[in-house]
């Protein structure tokens, strides 16, 4: 999957916070996976690294795009927090993306 479609689009998971509300990310990616060929991650709000801090269950994200068989990119933007070190940060949000 991921590149099925002559028409392939980035899903940017931190712009879409709002609308998550009524209408879930999983769901979203479901229906739409076979569009998307890059999903861009971000901590929401902020774009902090992807935590439990979140208002996005990066954990229910994660298995989402496993389940669906997804094959394209998979990228983090993050801004680290101060006083966060950035190597046990990423690795944080590398664990919860690793599902």
């Amino acid at each position: 999957m991921g590149l099925s479609s002559p028409l392939s689009a980035i899903y940017p998971f931190h712009r879409s916070s709002e609308s998550a509300r009524s209408l879930p990310f999983t769901y979203r990616l479901r229906r739409d996976i076979r569009h998307i060929a890059h999903i861009h991650v971000a901590g929401v709000p902020q774009r902090k690294l992807i935590d439990d801090r979140q208002e996005v269950n990066f954990h229910q994200v994660a298995e989402t795009i496993v389940e669906t068989g997804f094959t394209g990119y998979v990228c983090h933007e993050w801004r680290l927090a101060p006083g966060e070190d950035a190597a046990t940060a990423i690795a944080k949000a590398v664990a919860i993306m690793d599902a």
